[in-house]
């Protein structure tokens, strides 16, 4: 019965050199692509937390008009007497 030996397979050996250099490339795209994305989701994020303290502060502010109006038509009251 002959032995032969057979040298160690990690399973790379199969596929060919442009096949491993393209995984090699596809993996670092595909990273890059999800920076990206994540860089996207925290723009957006931003812009929506930023409209949403705008739309807050106009809200204040027309709660605090009618205030100063009134102190507005007392100060007017007051000073024609």
């Amino acid at each position: 019965m002959t032995h032969y030996w057979i040298p160690y397979d990690d399973g790379l050996s199969a596929i060919s050199n442009v096949h491993k250099v393209l995984a090699i490339v596809l993996s670092i795209y595909g990273f890059l692509f999800l920076c990206a994305l994540g860089a996207l989701v925290l723009v957006y994020r931003r812009r929506v937390r930023r409209a949403q303290e705008t739309q807050n502060d106009a809200e204040a502010q027309q709660q605090l008009e009618p205030a100063n109006q009134d102190e507005k038509i007392t100060e007017e009251g007051s000073s024609s007497n």
